[in-house]
């Protein structure tokens, strides 16, 4: 059997190095995404390297190669779901199409072509993503009511209320700065009632605010002021959300938030960030039915991200349909 030599490993971190640095300053990829891919690629590089250092004859880059990795990924010890499975695959394919093309990059090894191009990922379930019914998700956003000692639950009152009126992603939010600039990633214009955010792939869009939402935010601005004024928050601090020690907010705190209100409204029940992005897309395609128009909200590229909210809208109908149809099939 024909087999390839061993790899170059140090040519190939390499390689994923300078990968890593054009998806996030040249593509412009989410540091989220970013990371994922970082993260596929460095258990591949690690792998590699046990294989070179433990086996004499392995056909390396081959489609086999990929297999195999596939089932030590899917064994009992590891088992990743169909999922992360999927998305590793495509990290690798991804990695290795740019590979293809960079003729100064020698790994050791001559690729012609990209050996994940025979590689099926894994069928998986669709998991339809959770989402609060209308009530809950009122209830979650006033489930508290912020005060003047507490400059903390007023931030979070308006961080709550602009994802659940406007779908952004927590990424987003943290984005947002007081002003547009020049390098900005993101504003809201309060007087105009809209946000402007940088998403996915670096995709701007402009998004409404509703009437609770551009309430809350002018209740923060007031008390930011004032933070401010008090040397609380540097001058010179362009995030529109901050932490307790006057630096950007970050994702984690934002969810970190989540789980504590969530606890006080929910009896402990998770309540997400993504979970009221889920469940505005949701409610607005009840209320609509435009399928279009809750595409360009969320920001989607393809529609077929955005045709899974149509599920959860038959779970509602269905819902109603058993509550209240004298023919319905009730438990």
């Amino acid at each position: 059997m024909t087999t390839n030599p061993k790899p170059n490993l140090e040519m190939l971190m390499i390689g994923i190095k300078k990968f890593i640095f054009t998806i996030s300053k040249v593509r412009r990829l989410s540091p989220a995404t970013v990371r994922a891919y970082e993260k596929d690629l460095k258990w591949l590089h690690n792998q590699i390297s046990i294989d070179v250092e433990q086996n004499e004859i392995f056909d390396f880059f081959s489609p086999s190669m990929f297999r195999f990795y596939i089932s030590i990924l899917n064994n009992n010890k590891n088992k990743l779901s169909a999922r992360s499975i999927s998305r590793r695959i495509s990290s690798w394919r991804v990695f290795f199409d740019w590979l293809c093309d960079q003729n100064e990059i020698d790994i050791g090894i001559k690729i012609g072509f990209n050996p994940l191009r025979a590689i099926r990922p894994p069928r998986s379930s669709q998991l339809l993503p959770k989402a609060l019914s209308v009530d809950e998700a009122v209830k979650f956003v006033t489930s508290f009511k912020p005060n003047e000692t507490n400059w903390l639950l007023i931030r979070d009152k308006a961080i709550f209320e602009l994802i659940y009126s406007s779908g952004l992603r927590v990424s987003e939010v943290v984005s947002l700065n007081l002003d547009r600039g020049e390098s900005n990633n993101g504003w809201i214009d309060i007087d105009g009632g809209f946000t402007e955010v940088f998403g996915k792939r670096a995709l701007r869009r402009r998004v409404p605010v509703g009437k609770e939402a551009i309430s809350a935010l002018k209740g923060w601005l007031k008390v930011r002021k004032l933070l401010v004024e008090r040397k609380k928050i540097n001058n010179a601090e362009l995030a529109l959300f901050i932490n307790k020690n006057g630096d950007r907010l970050s994702s984690r705190g934002i969810e970190r938030r989540f789980n504590t209100h969530s606890k006080v409204s929910f009896g402990g029940q998770s309540v997400h960030p993504h979970m009221l992005r889920h469940s505005f897309a949701s409610h607005l395609l009840q209320s609509s039915g435009d399928l279009r128009a809750v595409q360009d909200l969320l920001g989607h590229s393809k529609i077929s991200s955005t045709q899974i909210y149509t599920k959860l809208d038959f779970q509602h109908l269905a819902r109603v349909y058993d509550s209240a149809h004298p023919r319905a099939f009730k438990k």
